[in-house]
């Protein structure tokens, strides 16, 4: 290990060489590769970070952060650390553990030697997972003394067999050379903790196999903890050192909760669930202690400061057999959680979770539910679905439904009384009465600035301004913060941020990348000062939805927060009953895709998650080999192939709007514009002889048309589908006579078929809701995705009238299949058989991200 300085970026770090005979190995190396990309993931301030893989002079080593302060392995030389020095440690490090095991990493090589302490009081542990990577011959020292610093002891690889973590801290299963979870990292940190409230190693040995044997067969020595350790913290570590995994503690989460103090979760004011001891707690009676522990601060005077401090971290999950993810909201008060959650049945629901009982509750009406928002006095929920702001009470009756919403980004329900909401993805903000009634913007998208969208809007305390985030398509500082009036006039500027803001007790929040900041505001006169100081790590976001904001704040300054970090899905190859047989590419932030004619290219947008902005990449379908295809600031995205497979058609913001832009495939000429104008374009299809490019066109204020571009001669466009209705996700078929599309003329999304170019003669296809039709090749079968994610197969005959739609099958259900996230947009492809299907499949995504509580410490 070397201390080195970044000359590019001004900052120590640490630089690890990786040994010669790992870099001499291909596997080895190619593995070694594969890790710290993944280990690049983490991001916790627990975790000592990774900035990078470098190669100098044929030389291959890691560039580290640099962590001041000696380790645990030293420290433990001048003997045990006190009770509350070491429970502290303890804690820090099972917070550390919990970031690691939710991105699916074991640690794999936890000891004293890679964890340090720095000079603040704060715990990083090192070396996640590179023990895996830094797999030596197999030799290590003999003497008692040096096994608990002996190197890792691995041939290669992680399969059942092989023997992989230091001897001295190694679990019984990693002893027998099994295969291992992060259980082995349970086991290990109860070794480290009995080390340090004894000030001895648990198991010792003279050699290499009298280790093993002890750890093996020999008993933990609990007579020789000190006796000022509470009997909690002796049953914690008689869980974690179970012998057999199964009866070993189930999540390394549960042991930070242990190990937070009891007098850290008895709140100052009363509360309806009496205290017991953290780990039986139900999780949401965990959260109410901590509402009620921000209430009581509260009433003891608690004012705001230039930092948070965090006192409580307590993740829930909503109830059980549902999956939730997306914008979540606190009432006011902290008293209340609103969320969504799809059932078994796929559509979404408000839920709403008052802390004082034991269950969320389902509310009746809000079937397609997405974005909750509380009223101010906690009473009543709006809400968004079926194209439609809703709004619903809590003591019960109907929802009602208060303007257009067709592709909503966000809502806020205001002290006055009035709701300020994003009715589209492309437009201003605007106002509406609470009861229902006139619906008037209340900003405007600035021309000169390009801005192409105002989105998520939040309610200052005076019901009268609120912050929302404005888009640009260009850097610097392409999404903002901003502060507005329901009375229109002049914005203000706030601070460049990666998602829309929220504001209690002087202090703006809001994400950068994926980390939750709190900034000094004075809310009266909308002036940020001093720097933003991080709340919280591994924010949940969707890029596919620029400025989700997946976080809330009560008037205490209880915070309420989705973890899980950048979601991203894979390319992957579904049979007819929705068996994986591959992928294509790496996981990434992607957008959309459209399968190449001869199924064997794919054209995805993907979202560089630095810079923000999405480009166009062509992926082989064979060997998953990616290549850039557009260049230039601001966003490309829903590319389409042209039918000789030579030519792309796609949207760019470069101009502020989404216009429509071609480009030869394989050469290295620039985009030529085809439709340039003020409104939103997006293609959908292009007709089999490549006359005509079907497109929808977005105007805020109006509902999606389908429109047609003559791709021959000069002329112009025109429209297909323009009525009163939403009509989007077109598809010719494969003669070119007909279109397939989506159409809510019903109240519903359908797809829909109507003769081409002419459309006097329809057949609707779906019966129960439909979206993004695609045709099978030989035009016997139209594919779409009906409500829960499930992909259905149409049979299509032809008859004297045009075509006969027969009763649709469904194929698969798969609830973490992406869905259509943009006008244009194709999350799935068929193949020409119609027997594969290419699809963009969420990773992670068919559980729920955890919900996050988090109050404040006293001060």
């Amino acid at each position: 290990m070397y201390r080195a300085t970044d000359t590019k970026l001004g900052r120590d770090v640490a630089l690890k060489v990786l040994p010669a005979e790992v870099a001499q190995d291909p596997d080895r190396l190619a593995r070694f590769r594969r890790e710290a990309q993944l280990l690049a993931s983490l991001n916790h301030p627990g975790i000592a970070a990774i900035h990078g893989l470098e190669e100098a002079d044929g030389q291959l080593f890691l560039v580290l952060e640099l962590v001041e302060g000696e380790d645990l392995a030293e420290r433990l030389k001048r003997g045990p650390l006190p009770l509350d020095e070491a429970l502290a440690v303890a804690r820090q490090i099972a917070e550390a553990l919990e970031a690691a095991h939710e991105k699916g990493i074991v640690h794999r090589d936890l000891k004293p030697a890679n964890v340090k302490l720095t000079p603040d009081g704060r715990v990083k542990v090192l070396d996640f997972g590179l023990a895996k990577a830094w797999s030596g011959d197999g030799t290590v020292g003999t003497s008692s003394a040096d096994l608990s610093r002996s190197p890792t002891l691995a041939q290669t690889g992680t399969a059942a067999g092989l023997i992989l973590g230091t001897a001295a801290y190694m679990s019984p299963e990693q002893a027998r050379g099994k295969a291992v979870d992060k259980k082995a990292d349970i086991w290990a940190f109860g070794v480290v903790l009995y080390e340090m409230l004894t000030g001895r190693r648990l198991f010792e040995g003279e050699t290499l196999s009298d280790l093993l044997a002890a750890v093996l067969k020999t008993a933990p020595d609990f007579t020789a903890l000190p006796a000022g350790v509470p009997p909690r913290v002796r049953r914690l570590l008689g869980r974690c050192l179970k012998k057999d995994p199964k009866e070993r503690l189930h999540d390394i989460a549960d042991a930070r909760i242990e190990l937070t103090d009891e007098e850290e979760v008895v709140p100052a004011a009363p509360v309806i669930v009496p205290p017991r001891r953290a780990s039986a707690l139900v999780p949401w009676a965990v959260a109410a202690l901590a509402i009620a522990a921000a209430a009581g601060w509260t009433l003891l005077g608690g004012h705001p400061g230039p930092a948070p401090a965090p006192a409580l971290n307590l993740a829930v999950l909503p109830p059980s057999d549902t999956v939730s993810s997306g914008p979540i909201d606190l009432s006011l008060d902290g008293r209340q959680l609103a969320f969504t959650a799809a059932g078994a049945d796929g559509r979404a629901r408000v839920y709403v979770r008052s802390l004082d009982v034991a269950e969320a509750r389902a509310l009746p009406g809000t079937e397609g539910a997405d974005a909750p928002f509380f009223s101010p006095d906690g009473r009543s929920v709006g809400f968004f679905a079926e194209g439609k702001l809703k709004r619903v009470d809590l003591a019960g009756g109907p929802a009602r439904e208060l303007a257009d919403a067709p592709e909503h980004r966000g809502g806020s329900w205001g002290a006055q009384n009035i709701i300020v909401f994003a009715p589209e993805g492309g437009g201003p903000i605007f106002r509406v009465p609470a009861s229902g009634g006139a619906v008037a913007p209340v900003t405007a998208l600035d021309a000169a600035a390009q801005e192409t969208s105002h989105r998520w809007p939040r309610f200052l305390p005076d019901g009268k301004r609120f912050l929302f985030m404005s888009r640009k398509p260009k850097p610097p500082g392409r999404l903002a913060v901003e502060a507005a009036s329901v009375d229109g006039g002049p914005r203000t500027r706030l601070v460049e941020s990666s998602t829309g803001g929220a504001f209690a007790r002087g202090r703006l929040y809001f994400v950068r990348e994926t980390t939750l900041l709190a900034q000094a505001f004075d809310s009266r006169t909308l002036a940020v000062s001093g720097e933003p100081v991080p709340v919280a790590e591994d924010v949940w976001r969707n890029l596919n939805t620029d400025g989700l904001t997946a976080f809330s704040v009560a008037e205490d300054g209880t915070l309420a927060y989705r973890r899980g970090g950048l979601v991203k899905s894979q390319l992957t190859w579904l049979d007819r009953q929705g068996q994986p047989h591959g992928t294509v590419g790496p996981p990434a932030i992607l957008g959309d895709m459209h399968l190449s004619p001869d199924d064997r290219r794919v054209l995805a947008d993907i979202t560089d998650p630095v810079r923000d902005t999405s480009a166009l990449f062509v992926l082989d379908t064979a060997t998953g080999t990616t290549t850039r295809v557009t260049l230039g600031a601001g966003n490309q995205s829903t590319g389409i192939y042209s039918p000789d497979g030579r030519s792309i058609v796609f949207s760019w913001d470069a101009e502020g709007a989404y216009d429509l832009y071609r480009r030869e495939v394989g050469t290295g000429g620039e985009p030529s514009p085809l439709l340039v104008s003020s409104v939103w374009k997006f293609p959908e299809s292009w007709s089999p002889d490549g006359r005509f490019l079907s497109y929808t066109q977005s105007e805020p204020g109006k509902p999606r048309d389908i429109w047609i571009l003559p791709m021959t001669g000069n002329a112009a466009p025109f429209p297909f589908a323009q009525t009163a209705a939403e009509e989007w996700g077109s598809a010719f078929s494969p003669d070119g006579r007909f279109l397939a599309y989506v159409s809510d003329e019903s109240g519903r999304s359908e797809v829909l078929i109507r003769t081409f170019p002419s459309s006097a003669a329809k057949w609707q296809v779906s019966t129960s809701g439909g979206a993004s039709p695609v045709w099978r090749r030989d035009g016997k079968e139209l594919f779409y995705l009906a409500p829960g994610r499930t992909l259905v197969a149409a049979p299509i005959r032809s008859a004297a009238g045009g075509l006969e739609p027969g009763t649709g099958r469904p194929l698969f259900h798969n609830a973490s299949l992406r869905l259509a996230t943009v006008a244009g947009a194709t999350p799935y492809a068929a193949t020409a058989d119609g027997q594969r299907f290419l699809a963009i499949v969420t990773v992670g995504e068919a559980e729920s991200s955890p919900i996050v509580f988090q109050t404040a410490a006293p001060r």
